[in-house]
């Protein structure tokens, strides 16, 4: 994948996680969803507890795909920037970098 390629999926990620009614939005119900469930579940209740446990793993994962997606973007945005400021500097003094 290019920088270019990165930015933009980054830019994509970026706007359906912060939009209203976005994944942000989704992910938070469903983390409240999973807090409410486990307090109906009985404290003996050992494999129901695992699935909510596990189901509630799976989100925070997927939130956290989502913002290595986004972060890479922005790594991308600031090593372009870095590049274009380098490309600036005379060759004569790039040497000493």
């Amino acid at each position: 994948m290019t920088p270019e390629q990165r930015i933009a999926r980054a830019a994509r990620w970026q706007a359906f996680y912060q939009e209203e009614g976005g994944i942000k939005d989704m992910l938070d119900a469903l983390a409240r969803t999973h807090l409410d469930a486990l307090t109906l579940v009985e404290p003996y209740d050992e494999p129901r507890l695992r699935k909510i446990g596990l189901s509630m793993a799976m989100v925070k994962q997927l939130e956290q795909t989502i913002r290595n997606i986004m972060a890479d973007g922005r790594i991308e945005e600031h090593a372009a920037a870095h590049a274009e400021r380098l490309a600036e500097i005379p060759e004569r003094k790039r040497k000493w970098l």
